[in-house]
């Protein structure tokens, strides 16, 4: 149960943080930022528990695990350069 109530809360969280994007905010952009960076960091750091935990996962959550930090890292792109940098400016 308590996973859940961190799935939700972080849900919340990544709504709000998008929304302020949405409303040019510019530390919002950064902290994404910021935030897809520490997550990749982690999950660079954790490489031998999380490729352990993948062996038994089914396929479709290796390939969530795997496409989620290449399209964070896509939306950060468009956030600070072409359209997002004339956006904020």
């Amino acid at each position: 149960m308590r996973i859940w109530i961190q799935q939700f809360l972080g849900f919340l969280l990544a709504l709000w943080v998008y929304h302020k994007i949405y409303e040019g905010r510019n530390w919002a952009r950064i902290l994404h930022l910021v935030i897809v960076l520490l997550s990749i960091a982690g999950s660079v750091l954790a490489y031998r528990f999380i490729a352990q935990m993948l062996s038994s996962a089914p396929a479709m959550v290796k390939a969530s695990l795997l496409l989620s930090p290449m399209l964070n890292l896509y939306i950060v792109w468009l956030l600070f350069f072409t359209p997002g940098r004339k956006w904020f400016a």
